[in-house]
């Protein structure tokens, strides 16, 4: 049982570089979203201006909306991705534990070799 455990805590151990990377590259559709357009006060602003200020804040929303639909797109692949490897390195991870066992049961079932007294030594046949 102390070799199961100890060779169960080793794979882990060398498993877990690889299961920490990612390889997942920054995002460019999630990055630099554009300011919001500066508004007028409408106070004292003509008619004219802030009209023009509500179809940049109009184009602007509309911009943005796309782009975070963009965002979210990815950021779905991305997790796809991920939880895709994340299986297959849980799926390895298992076979291995699974090798371990089979491994240390076949260890302790085999019969010690039979000992014999020799000369009052202890000798193995």
């Amino acid at each position: 049982m102390k070799v199961l455990l100890g060779a169960t805590a080793a794979v882990m151990l060398l498993a877990s570089p690889a299961l920490a990377q990612t390889g997942a590259a920054t995002t460019s559709s999630c990055q630099n979203f554009p300011a919001a357009p500066t508004v007028p006060d409408g106070a004292t602003a003509e008619r004219e201006a802030v009209q023009t200020a509500t179809d940049a804040v109009r184009a602007w929303d509309t911009d943005l909306q796309t782009r975070i639909a963009a965002c979210r797109a990815e950021i779905t692949a991305l997790n796809n991705a991920v939880n895709a490897q994340d299986t297959a390195r849980a799926q390895t991870v298992s076979n291995m534990a699974t090798e371990i066992q089979e491994f240390s049961a076949r260890a302790n079932s085999a019969t010690p070799p039979q000992r014999r007294e020799r000369g009052g030594v202890l000798t193995r046949q």
